[in-house]
């Protein structure tokens, strides 16, 4: 739907040994991606490519996390958890 605007996160949750993939909405592409724990500090920024392609999680600890996309004139954020 190219109106959509909302970006989606899959799996959720993300099981051990899965990646974590971006499933986008509409033709905006968001300019960073940050992944944040729930105090809103930055884990690490992805790359839109490896978000779109499926981004390793291994290393990250079990719980959950917030996913935060920057757009030219909004953000969005997804909330994940890790298995």
């Amino acid at each position: 739907d190219p109106m959509a605007t909302d970006w989606r996160l899959a799996p959720n949750p993300v099981a051990p040994g899965q990646r974590m993939r971006l499933i986008p909405a509409g033709e905006e592409q968001p300019l960073e991606i940050q992944l944040m724990d729930l105090q809103g500090r930055i884990v690490r920024t992805v790359d839109l490519d490896e978000a779109l392609a499926g981004h390793a999680v291994e290393d990250l600890a079990a719980g959950t996390y917030l996913l935060n996309l920057v757009f030219e004139q909004r953000h969005q954020t997804i909330r994940w958890i890790k298995g």
